[in-house]
């Protein structure tokens, strides 16, 4: 029977980075399903065809769509064995990811998305719950940076943590 395995935490908990190392294992990859109908087919087609499926979405972060989402895999594809492994709930380990990215990704969207989420991340208290820790990347892949990448960064850093000190205002404000 298909194995489907849904990565669960924060922006820049190494979400995708695991994905990536079990596609290599055979597993497919879907990203992103929730609103999006193509990786949402792509999902019950390869579980349909018996492929195990490694999947990142953020709704998995609410307990309640985590139910709902492995009771309708389950009615749709009988046997199907659906399982969530769960990143730890560490905000700074996160931003610091998030900070260290290549300048190509969403820095900023990204903070904003764990602001936002990060009190609706229900995090399983059963001791059986596959709890992985946030581990930190290379943080200067290619050798050592510019002296402007580390300006960036820096800046980034200071701003970070001022809006964490801060108590997310822009973010109160926007939720109003």
């Amino acid at each position: 029977m298909p194995k489907s395995i849904f990565l669960v935490g924060l922006c820049g908990a190494g979400k995708t980075r695991k994905a990536v190392e079990m596609q290599r294992r055979g597993f497919v990859f879907v990203e992103g399903f929730e609103g999006n109908p193509t990786e949402a087919q792509k999902l019950m087609d390869s579980l349909r065809a018996g492929s195990n499926c490694v999947v990142e979405e953020m709704q998995t972060l609410a307990a309640a769509y985590r139910a709902n989402l492995e009771a309708h895999l389950k009615q749709e594809i009988p046997g199907v064995d659906v399982e969530f492994w769960f990143f730890e709930k560490k905000i700074i380990k996160a931003t610091l990811n998030v900070l260290c990215r290549p300048a190509d990704k969403p820095v900023e969207d990204h903070l904003l998305i764990n602001g936002r989420v990060y009190d609706h991340y229900d995090l399983p208290t059963d001791p059986k719950a596959i709890i992985l820790p946030i581990d930190r990347p290379t943080l200067w892949r290619g050798g050592r940076p510019s002296l402007n990448t580390l300006r960036l960064f820096l800046v980034r850093a200071m701003l970070t943590v001022v809006w964490v000190l801060m108590g997310f205002p822009l973010l109160r404000r926007r939720c109003r």
